[in-house]
Formats: structure tokens, C-alpha cells, sequence
């Protein structure tokens, strides 16, 4: 394969950073990062990428014909020499790009030595620049290229990645469990939960991944599981919590001054404990234990990891075919299967409430539509197809696959100038690059994954909303470019090093899978498998810019017709499943298809003069809009504020001194109110160094209150901002409403609509859930479920605000305050009830 020099030119200097900082962590150890990148992106660096391990100081290199010399693989140049710790993020780029191009050239992707040095270039400067970045797991990659490492002397979780080609997947830990729609063993039940438990043994931090099939008569209870464990847990997590109280109440209660301080009888405060214990059903030997460590003389009382009896856990996919949909539309009953075989008809209906029930009540199962999938995999009509435990890759159930080698782009990085959206040439190629890559790590498993980062943030940079045609339009043909080039590099590595095992068998189902991309590309109309279902299709007419509609239907023709002779190197290429720790390492605002979070953000930095700041998507959305210099300035102080108070209205320097404040509080009211989001979070004795009364106390009023936060804090909103034309509203639409005065949001249905739009061209999923607000209704949830399936949705996961019982509810700020008991004394220890 010939490797254009697009990004570094093969020029040394192209791959350096211009500056660097030192990085200190609270142990003392120093790492030398690029200006620019945050601590976030620091402590993910630290937690995945750099090497534990002590590496010698001194490295030699070993010649090999065939690897240019600049690739060529290090060795101790001393058996016992000195070591020291990796801690420059320089080396960590050059180990991770030279071990991938190495992988590459062993493989024999590459026409001459000089497209290995050009590739190797290439890829260093794109981690460099951050354009691009492989998932957190892979940042450890080339320990024994680099340094000569042996994988017996790193730690297990290292070894994974010590060398190219001993790289295996399928020593991750198990991940999921998928129970076939043929499968004909009976009891599915006491199965999952013989390999969960094996799963909390061996992974207690990992939950296991189950994908049923809707049609299995244990689904029912899979879809209740979820519920009734998080019920038991919080049954348990209170009873724990109340014999806490208690036998702390107990211990507190002993007089340790007094000859019988703790005899009940001679003791009325521990009788009072005691009596208190008992009536809320703590066990009386537990109450006893504690007065017993009391005379020990114990401060506190532990209860134990004893009295934690939780059983293995594990999250549900429920598996539907659109035959279950569309009789759940008409009325109709449906079979149910036992062992493989018919039981009985059930009715889909029913069974469609219960379900949207219990995604309501407890936010699962994920539904997993696996006709949509079946219908644009490559795999054929009768594959059984799995999601893993994230829901973005896809893979035959026979390989158990779900785990692949994966990376992200940065799609904001691509955005162009006004006349257009994207750089194509630069996307294109960059997925090009990373396919070549990936594919080094992946060694005979030929499954990869690539996806992309910030494409909200691109939308709103643009001038786009998210909630329109022309924004899923445009976001579809973006995530297209990118398939399409990987789809194409795998095309072109067949050509050079043979397609995937079992191709062959396959090639008629890929190649259809295949052109369904071509056919959603070019618009026309085409009936889905089942009777109520389309085919998502992209009106590419909608998007402005004609360049990236042709650059994404040229990709895919030249895939289609170079497969269609050479065949493709892999099952599986692209899903949008970026994690949150590739999310931090990339600084991205917003990953997979998530709607941006918020349009101010505070300092992440110490030198940041401005504290706060409105997003750079939003900044560089008005900006494509046209609005000039002097208006944006409006509206980004209305957006974040002035971080002051002088000359604010109602509540200035002035008015703050005459009622007694000094100058050095006025001072440090002005620091804190550059990073805060509201004036009252700082008017405080903590923050001030000095007594003050409240602003209402002072004499100020509501309105004075309000009009002097939204001159130093802002409103953390663009609603009402001077300039702004309400056809431009929607542009700036975030996940939730983005100011306490805010009421505009990007609804669940415009995010369903969206994962529908770009997993058309996915080989796998976007691992997206959608959240409810608490109030949602279960029609709501049962109409997204609809929406879903109808539109083309591969994998829906929702989640309603507070439906989980382990998780706490965002209370209103002012319900505290209407909530009181007096008759629980300082120190009760009561359990307060807060209705929701």
C-alpha cells in the first residue's frame, strides 16, 4: 500500500511539539506532557499510558532486513543495567505509532520501506496533535519493540500488549454471555448465573453482559432481574445503614468514665439506644457486639465485609426480531421458545409494556433489534449477532468476539472553511492510516474498531443543530467518510495480504452490506425486512456541502468495486464506542453521538484569566452564522459574565462597601466570581475571610440578586441573549437544559434520530443511552422503543433520571428547605424520607 505524507511531509520537525509542561502528581513523580493538554488528560495518560515498569536507559537496536531502520525493534543494550521510569509522553507516542508500523510492515501491507517511514510519521503525528487516539487498553502497545521487555516480567494486565503479534483478544476478560434464539439447552437461568459467578471472581469489578433473545421464555425474568436485584441491594445498603446507626448510637451511648457506664440498667442514655435498636429490627447480638467493643475500647463500630451477601450482577440485552414488533403493533400473540422449541403464544403486547416497565423503573434491559443488524451485517440472514457490554461492536456469536482493538477521531478537527464542512481528504486519510494501525494490534483476529469523537461539537461549530434533517444529514455523511475510507483500506489490504478467514463463505452477504451504504447514499426508497420498518436512507440534498456527499459516495464505490475483486481484510470495522477514558485522553467536549453538555465552561487551567469561557463549538457556530466580532463579545458575556461585580446593576463595588465589606473581600469576591456559576455559591464567611450576612439581609432584593449575577456569572445560556435570531436557537440546544433559567434541550427522540442516521453506515453501534427525565411516563419510553425500531436503530439503551434505587435523585435546591423534623435532635441519627 502506498502511504501519502499529508500530515508531516517524512520531516522530523513536523513531529515535534512546539511546548511542553511538567506534569506533577501528588506521589511527586514529574511527566512531561504538550502545553495545552489538560489534567484530565493527564491523569488518563498516567492511569493508562505510561509504562509501570521500569525500562532500561540504554537500548540497543536490532537490524532486519525488510524494516526500515527507524522501525527496527530495541533491545537491553545491558543485561543488568540502569532503569528509570517512562515519564516523557514523546517516547510513550514513538513506542505506541513505531510498534503499530512495525506490526504493519511484518504483515506486508506496505509496496516499499519508504511508505513504513511515511506511515510511521504520519501516525506519530496524528496521536501527537491529538486528531486521533487509540482506546485506553492500547497505550501500553510495544513495550518489547521499544524497550525489549519480556511479557513474563510486566504485570497481567500488560501483557496483552507487549508485543504485536502476540496481541489476543480473546484473553480479555469474558464480557458477555449470548444465548442463541436456536439455543437448545435448558435451564438459561442456572447457566448465567454459574458464569457470572465465575465472572465476580475472577473480574469483581466487571459486570457481565447477557443478550437473550425476546422470544426465550426466561426473558421475562432477565427483564425483571435487574429491578428485583437493585431492590434486594437496597433492601440490604439500608438495613446496612440502620445497624450502622444503631450500633453507633450504642457505642456513643456507653459512659467510658463511669464503673457501670455500660450496664443499660445503670446507663438511661444506652437504654434509650438500645430500646431504639430493637424497635427498628436491628438483631440484638449485633447491638450487643457493640457494646462489647465499646468496653474494648473501640471509637467505632465496623460492620464488615460479613454482612454484604450480594450476589453476582450482570446487565441484560434483550434480543427482538421485527416479527415481535409488528405483532406487538397489530395485537397479536406471539411463540414463545423453550429449549429450542415452541411453548406457547404469548401476547406482544404484554410483553412490549412490561418490557418498556422495566427499562422505566430501572433503566434495562438494553434492546438490542437485531434485524436492523442482521440486515446491514455482513454475516447473513441466519448469523447470530451479539452486542458487547458497551453495545458498540457487533460480531458472529461463533467467535464470542466483543472486544476489538479501537481508536477514535476527533471530528472537529476536520471542520473547514465557510465553504465547506469538512476536509474529506484529511478524514478520509486519517482513517486510512488508523485502519492500517489497528489492524497491526489485531493480530489474526482481523476485527477492529474505529469511531469518532466531538460530532455534536462539529454540528454546533458548524451552524447546524442537532435536532434537524440537514444536521443528521450532514453527521451521517461525516461518519460515512470515515467507514467508507476504512472499509476501502481493507479492500486495498486484501489486495496486498489476502482477505479474512471465511470470506469466501460470506463475500455475497458482505458485499450487500455494502452496497445497503451505497443505496442510503444515493437516497432511494427501499421496503425493511419487516412490514412497518424502512431502510434509513440519507437525503443528501439536504447537506450544503456537495464535496462531502461525493467524497463519501466516491469512498464506498471504490470499496465496493476493489472488495468485489480482492475481498476485505476484516469482519468488522467501525462502531462509535468511545469510552470515557479515550474521551479524556483526547480532550473531547462530547463523545459518540452524545449533544454537548453545556456552552460555558469553566478554567481548567490555573493561568486562565477568564475563568470561565463559552464553548469554542458555540464561539465558532456564531461565528459561521455571521454574526461579527462586536455581537458575539455580547453574547459571550451573557453567556459566562464579567467575573465581577464592579459596575454591575443593582449589586456593585459601591454598594458592597457601604454596607461593610472591605476592600480584600471585595477583591477575593471578584477571583472567586471569574470561575462560579452563581453569586450566591461565594458570598460566603469561606470564601470572603470575613463575616457577612446574607445578600437578602444586606437589604438587596430578588431583582437585584438576579440582574447583578447575570452581569458577573451569566446566564450559562444563550436563551435571550442580545443579537441572537430565534431561527439560531437550536444550534446551541445541549443534552440538558444548559442554565438554571434554561428550558431548551436536545429531546430523546432527536438523539434516537440521530443513532439512527449514523449507524447506517456503522459496521457495528453507537454505544448511546438515552436520558429521560425523571418524570417520563412509560408511554414515552414505550414510544422511543417504536421510534427506534422503526427508524433502523441497531442497539436503544435509555435511562430515566433517579429510576435506579442505588442512585439518588438531583433534588431541587430548594426542596431542603421545606423538609423538617422536630422531633429528630441534633445527632438523631434518624433516617430522614424525602418524597420525590
Amino acid at each position: 500500500m502506498n502511504i501519502d505524507d499529508i500530515y508531516s511531509q517524512a520531516s522530523p520537525d513536523a513531529r515535534t511539539q512546539p511546548e511542553f509542561y511538567r506534569y506533577r502528581t501528588e506521589e511527586g513523580t514529574e511527566y512531561l506532557l504538550p502545553l495545552g493538554w489538560d489534567a484530565v488528560t493527564a491523569e488518563a495518560l498516567i492511569n493508562n499510558a505510561f509504562c509501570k515498569t521500569p525500562i532500561p536507559v540504554k537500548v540497543k537496536f536490532v537490524p532486519e532486513v525488510g524494516v526500515p531502520e527507524i522501525l527496527w525493534r530495541a533491545a537491553p543494550a545491558e543485561e543488568k543495567g540502569e532503569t528509570r521510569l517512562e515519564t516523557d509522553i514523546r517516547a510513550v507516542i514513538r513506542r505506541v505509532a513505531g510498534a503499530m508500523a512495525y506490526g504493519a510492515v511484518k504483515q506486508g501491507v506496505f509496496d516499499t520501506e519508504k511508505d513504513a517511514e511515511v506511515f510511521y510519521h504520519e501516525l506519530h503525528h496524528i496521536f501527537s496533535s491529538r486528531i486521533a487516539m487509540p482506546e485506553a487498553a492500547l497505550w501500553s502497545f510495544g513495550l518489547d519493540w521499544a524497550y525489549g521487555i519480556e511479557p513474563e516480567s510486566l504485570a497481567p494486565a500488560e501483557r496483552l500488549s507487549a508485543l504485536p503479534e502476540s496481541f489476543d483478544p480473546s484473553a480479555a476478560p469474558l464480557s458477555g454471555i449470548l444465548i442463541s434464539r436456536h439455543d437448545t439447552r435448558p435451564q438459561i437461568m442456572k447457566r448465567v448465573e454459574l458464569l457470572s459467578g465465575i465472572q465476580a471472581l475472577q473480574h469483581p469489578d466487571a459486570r457481565m453482559t447477557v443478550t437473550l433473545p425476546v422470544e426465550n421464555v426466561d426473558s421475562l425474568s432477565f427483564i425483571s432481574r435487574r429491578r428485583s436485584e437493585e431492590t434486594d441491594n437496597a433492601a440490604r445498603d439500608l438495613g446496612r445503614r440502620v445497624m450502622q446507626v444503631a450500633a453507633d448510637r450504642v457505642m456513643e451511648s456507653c459512659d467510658r468514665d463511669a464503673l457501670l457506664g455500660f450496664d443499660p440498667a445503670h446507663n438511661s442514655k444506652l437504654r434509650a439506644a438500645l430500646h431504639e435498636g430493637r424497635a427498628a429490627g436491628v438483631p440484638e447480638g449485633l447491638l450487643q457486639q457493640a457494646i462489647s467493643r465499646a468496653r474494648q475500647g473501640f471509637e467505632t463500630f465496623d460492620l464488615g465485609a460479613e454482612y454484604n451477601t450480594g450476589g453476582p450482577e450482570f446487565y441484560t440485552v434483550l434480543s427482538v426480531p421485527d416479527d415481535f414488533m409488528e405483532t406487538a403493533l397489530t395485537g397479536h400473540g406471539f411463540m414463545m421458545v423453550d429449549a429450542g422449541k415452541a411453548s406457547y403464544h404469548a401476547a406482544a403486547p404484554e410483553l412490549l409494556e412490561k418490557i418498556s416497565e422495566s427499562i422505566w423503573a430501572s433503566g434495562g434491559p438494553r434492546i438490542f433489534f437485531r434485524d436492523t443488524a442482521v440486515s446491514a451485517s455482513p454475516f447473513g440472514r441466519d448469523a447470530d449477532l451479539a452486542t458487547g457490554a458497551a453495545g458498540g461492536f457487533i460480531s458472529r456469536a461463533d467467535k464470542a468476539r466483543h472486544f476489538a482493538p479501537g481508536a477514535a477521531i476527533d471530528i472537529a478537527s476536520f471542520s473547514a472553511d465557510a465553504n465547506a464542512l469538512l476536509d474529506t481528504d484529511r478524514l478520509a486519510h486519517t482513517a486510512r492510516i488508523l485502519t492500517i494501525a489497528l489492524t497491526a494490534c489485531a493480530g489474526d483476529d482481523q476485527a477492529i474498531s474505529i469511531g469518532c469523537v466531538n460530532l455534536s461539537s462539529w454540528l454546533m461549530a458548524s451552524g447546524l443543530a442537532y435536532d434537524s434533517d440537514e444536521g443528521r444529514t450532514s453527521a451521517a455523511l461525516a461518519v460515512s467518510v470515515i467507514s467508507g475510507a476504512c472499509h476501502l483500506a481493507s479492500a486495498e489490504m486484501a489486495d496486498r495480504i489476502g482477505a479474512f478467514d471465511g470470506y469466501a463463505a460470506m463475500s455475497k452477504d458482505y458485499l450487500q452490506a455494502v452496497k445497503q451504504k451505497i443505496s442510503a447514499l444515493s437516497g432511494s426508497s427501499a421496503a425493511g425486512t419487516g412490514v412497518l420498518r424502512r431502510v434509513q436512507n440519507i437525503n443528501t440534498g439536504l447537506c450544503r456541502d456537495k464535496n462531502l456527499v461525493a467524497a463519501a459516495q466516491d469512498l464506498w464505490s471504490r470499496a465496493y468495486h476493489l472488495g468485489r475483486e480482492q475481498g476485505f481484510r476484516h469482519i468488522h470495522l467501525t462502531a462509535l464506542a468511545a469510552d470515557i477514558d479515550l474521551q479524556a485522553l483526547m480532550g473531547a467536549a462530547s463523545r459518540n453521538i452524545m449533544p454537548e453538555t453545556t456552552l460555558a465552561l469553566l478554567a481548567t487551567a490555573d493561568n486562565d484569566i477568564y475563568g470561565k469561557r463559552m464553548s469554542a463549538a458555540a464561539v465558532a457556530g456564531l461565528k459561521r452564522l455571521g454574526y461579527k466580532t462586536a455581537e458575539i463579545d455580547d453574547m459571550h458575556s451573557y453567556v459566562v459574565g464579567h467575573g465581577t461585580l464592579l459596575d454591575a446593576p443593582g449589586i456593585d463595588h459601591e454598594a458592597l462597601r457601604a454596607r461593610g465589606l472591605s476592600e480584600v473581600a471585595l477583591q477575593r469576591l471578584d477571583a472567586a466570581l471569574k470561575n462560579t456559576r452563581h453569586l450566591r455559591y461565594v458570598f460566603n464567611d469561606w470564601t470572603l475571610g470575613e463575616a457577612v450576612e446574607p445578600l437578602e439581609t444586606l437589604g438587596f432584593s430578588e431583582d437585584d440578586i438576579d440582574d447583578a449575577n447575570i452581569h458577573a456569572c451569566g446566564t450559562l445560556t444563550l436563551e435571550g441573549a442580545p443579537h441572537l435570531k430565534p431561527q439560531h436557537l437550536a444550534v446551541f440546544d445541549c443534552a440538558q437544559p444548559s442554565g438554571p433559567d434554561s428550558v431548551r434541550q436536545v429531546s430523546p427522540e432527536a438523539q434516537v434520530k440521530m443513532q439512527a442516521a449514523v449507524e447506517t453506515f456503522l459496521s457495528g453501534a453507537v454505544a448511546h443511552t438515552v436520558l429521560l427525565k425523571h418524570h417520563a411516563g412509560m408511554d414515552e419510553v414505550q414510544g422511543l422503543l417504536l421510534k427506534g425500531w422503526e427508524t433502523g436503530v441497531k442497539t436503544l439503551a435509555m435511562y430515566r433520571d433517579a429510576s435506579s434505587l442505588m442512585d439518588a435523585m438531583i433534588v431541587p435546591q430548594s426542596q431542603p428547605d421545606d423538609i423538617e423534623d422536630d422531633d429528630a435532635g441534633e445527632g438523631s441519627g434518624r433516617i430522614k424520607a424525602v418524597s420525590a
